[in-house]
């Protein structure tokens, strides 16, 4: 396993991959390291990723700092267990800043566009008692 982390080399994902992994977030299919408290997020990581831990060797953190590594994400149907309301995962995906950045971006503009349909479809169809 150290040379993996020793040579590993982050590979940019497609626009397609990427709205498609920002739609997922969006309907609540996908957990991210940003769901995790913000306070929280250095002692929680591993024990949501617990894949992350067993991979940590001398390279490990090279490898994460040198290829601007700050998005974890896996999608929900692979948790092995819940603890403490929080899904655990053996296994995990990774994406760089700027991958994480646009698929950041595309969520919260789906989450608006959501809200929105949603306020629209109030304000024509009010509740009636």
């Amino acid at each position: 396993m150290p040379d993996y982390w020793k040579t590993y080399t982050y590979q940019k994902k497609d626009d397609a991959a990427l709205k498609q992994l920002a739609a997922d977030m969006s309907n609540g299919l996908v957990f991210t390291n940003y769901h995790l408290p913000e306070d929280k997020w250095a002692d929680m990581i591993d024990n949501v990723f617990f894949g992350l831990k067993l991979q940590h060797d001398e390279h490990f953190d090279d490898a994460m700092n040198r290829n601007n590594i700050n998005f974890v994400y896996e999608r929900l149907d692979k948790a092995i267990r819940y603890d403490k309301d929080y899904p655990v995962f053996t296994t995990f995906n990774l994406l760089d800043k700027s991958d994480g950045k646009k698929v950041l971006d595309w969520c919260k503009q789906m989450e608006e566009a959501k809200e929105k349909a949603a306020n629209e479809h109030a304000a024509k169809n009010p509740p009636t008692f």
